[in-house]
């Protein structure tokens, strides 16, 4: 679905929003409980993680850098 990414979970949200896509989504693996549950993609798409030396890990508004805008939403 997406190539290279540091963020898999809010891109993927993302390219399935962009493919007009919405609701909940669930990811499996081998085990029998998913791995992860978002339910909401489109409220999931809107928002990315921002970490700096003066914070640590939080949550912001998505903004696309103009050169990964076309690759998330291709």
């Amino acid at each position: 679905m997406i190539e290279k990414t540091r963020n898999p979970a809010g891109d993927a949200c993302r390219r399935l929003v962009a493919l007009g896509h919405s609701g909940r989504l669930e990811v499996w693996g081998d085990q029998t409980n998913a791995r992860l549950i978002i339910p909401d993609i489109v409220k999931a798409a809107g928002i990315t993680i921002c970490e700096n030396e003066r914070h640590g890990p939080r949550f912001i508004a998505y903004r696309a850098l103009p050169e990964f805008a076309r690759g998330a939403a291709s």
